[in-house]
């Protein structure tokens, strides 16, 4: 996976809600920060703006977008 700082990425609601068990419904975010193994993650409009901070397996396969800004991918 390769998610920088202003990927769109849709993020599980799992952590979103405080569960350990998946979800069916995921949420459009925008990657905020890359801190080690974990993402910072915060919801786009019309969701409430909060940021948190994730591991990689809430991220759903192939439903992300790669832009071009930059950051230091921890995850290589």
């Amino acid at each position: 996976m390769n998610i920088r700082v202003g990927s769109h990425v849709m993020v599980n609601l799992a952590p979103f809600i405080g569960s350990k068990v998946r979800s069916r419904q995921s949420i459009p975010c925008r990657v905020t920060a890359v801190e080690g193994d974990h993402f910072q993650v915060t919801p786009e409009f019309p969701y409430r703006s909060v940021t948190i901070r994730i591991p990689p397996k809430w991220i759903e396969p192939g439903r992300c977008d790669r832009l071009e800004e930059t950051a230091d991918a921890a995850a290589s």
